[in-house]
């Protein structure tokens, strides 16, 4: 049998049917099959550190569906009616909403946010993804975009607040 597998291998193993093994040893706590079969399932650090970003990514993935249908709510607009205005089924994104499904791509989040009234680069962070200019930007001084961001890294949004002052300034000046 397979690592993941539900059941029972000869009592070394137990899978559940979410993928998550448990093994003797291991404290009994289970893990994520396809982080273990990523990283050999030897218990390395690299396997911990692939299970917290999956369950971040799932924290990312509930946490975006569940205000978007709060928002769709506030808003008074069915899912069907949502879904036709983004242009995905219904299904989806009532997936997307319960957080089985991964956030949409971002053109579509900012598409989901002109919608609800709401800024489009708070939700694009939300569904944790990158603005799409983004990567044109780097591109265009590919040192200094990631130094400065690198840089800016932990500033408050105060402090935000004034290197874009900062920086409006120095443009305008030329």
């Amino acid at each position: 049998m397979n690592r993941g597998e539900a059941g029972i291998s000869g009592g070394l193993e137990h899978g559940f049917l979410d993928g998550s093994v448990v093994e003797p040893g291991d404290g009994d706590r289970p893990r994520d099959a396809a982080a273990m079969e990523l990283h050999g399932g030897d218990g390395c650090q690299d396997e911990d550190d692939a299970v917290k970003k999956a369950s971040q990514k799932t924290r990312t993935t509930t946490r975006f569906g569940a205000r978007l249908r709060e928002k769709r709510l506030e808003k008074q607009i069915t899912l069907r009616k949502f879904a036709d205005m983004i242009g995905v089924s219904s299904t989806y994104l009532s997936q997307v909403e319960q957080g089985r499904y991964d956030p949409p791509t971002a053109d579509r989040v900012r598409q989901i946010a002109k919608i609800l009234g709401e800024d489009a680069d708070l939700w694009i962070g939300l569904a944790d993804r990158v603005p799409e200019d983004m990567e044109e930007i780097v591109k265009e001084h590919p040192k200094e975009m990631p130094e400065l961001l690198r840089a800016a890294r932990g500033l408050t949004p105060e402090q935000f607040a004034k290197l874009q002052q900062t920086i409006k300034r120095m443009k305008t000046k030329g």
